[in-house]
């Protein structure tokens, strides 16, 4: 004999073992202006929030912003993209001491495109990432915090880190910090950042491309190594003005620390546009220009900076600084 089984009444029955919201999750959410909370999040009923939002797409789905307005901080635990088109206004008002975008540990793949994130001078991060996995942040715009811009430190395992087309302003802290990282920083415009503008941190392997570094109170661009560990960072066609410190430094705080920087303009820098600093940093410099520093390249505190010949170090008050290496191509 057959039974027939009532779905609606198998699901209140196991409620707890997940037919509730679990399945109800969706591949796809969507907010609006218009959107109300209470509703299921559909394209025909959108959400208010990110956060409702959020909570309602399955892992790996994606929230779609439909149209201009704020949607409020959020907390991401699990693989999703947050995307709003070009020419949508998708703002997220930070509250003091609390993070626009905060991305919780574990393993996820997170992407955020077209964010407009404020911290009204009261917001602690942009951006704060402690899972491993990936993180993809494109075409956001992040002002106004009293910390960082972005800040990728994972709490276990590393993370691949993609920051593109991305402006970065007003912070008080770090532009972007990444730990235990590698990945790509492209295109990314930096202006008047309280501390470092770019900083690379231990056992990370990173390229930053075609940025914009202006008005800096640190230093512009940092490779650091700690802890017995190996950073590697590759900077080339960046242009940086107006930094109070070092321009783009390798720096060994008890680790081995190699930067290769190409074809960079550096201008109105503090200190020395080029810098070795430490017996395990070391600096590879071809096809940069440096102007109006007090060095044009320094070896410093036993570091090794290699020159391949094609640097233009003109109208600092000193063209080098330490011993400088030599190479020629091969």
């Amino acid at each position: 004999m057959k039974h027939r089984v009532n779905a609606s009444l198998w699901c209140v029955g196991l409620l707890a073992l997940g037919c509730g919201a679990g399945a109800l999750a969706q591949q796809r959410t969507f907010v609006a202006s218009t959107g109300n909370d209470a509703s299921p999040c559909t394209l025909a009923a959108p959400c208010r929030s990110f956060g409702v939002a959020i909570a309602a797409v399955a892992g790996g789905g994606e929230v779609i912003v439909l149209d201009s307005a704020g949607y409020g901080p959020v907390t991401i635990a699990k693989s999703v993209s947050i995307t709003a088109p070009a020419g949508v206004y998708a703002g997220i008002s930070v509250p003091a001491a609390q993070n626009g975008v905060t991305v919780s540990s574990g393993t996820f793949n997170v992407v955020l495109r077209g964010l407009a994130i404020a911290g009204n001078s009261a917001g602690s991060k942009g951006i704060a990432a402690t899972h491993s996995g990936s993180l993809i942040v494109e075409r956001c715009t992040i002002e106004g915090m009293t910390s960082d811009g972005i800040n990728v430190a994972p709490s276990s395992s590393s993370i691949v880190v993609a920051i593109r087309d991305t402006q970065i302003s007003r912070v008080s802290g770090n532009g972007i910090y990444v730990a235990v990282a590698s990945g790509s920083i492209d295109r990314v415009s930096l202006t008047r950042i309280g501390s470092y503008g770019i900083y690379v941190s231990t056992s990370s392997a990173m390229a930053v491309s075609d940025a914009v570094l202006s008005y800096v109170q640190v230093d512009g661009i940092t490779g650091a190594a700690s802890g017995g560990q190996t950073t590697r960072l590759a900077v080339t066609n960046s242009t940086l003005s107006n930094i109070v410190g070092y321009g783009i430094v390798a720096v060994d705080f008890g680790g081995v620390d190699i930067v290769h920087a190409t074809g960079n303009t550096l201008s109105f820098v503090g200190n020395s546009g080029l810098t070795a600093q430490g017996a395990n940093a070391k600096l590879y410099a071809t096809r940069n220009s440096v102007v109006d520093a007090q060095y044009g390249l320094l070896q410093n505190v036993g570091g090794t900076l290699v020159s391949f010949g094609d640097n233009s170090v003109t109208g600092n008050v000193a063209p080098t600084g330490g011993t400088i290496s030599h190479s020629a191509w091969q």
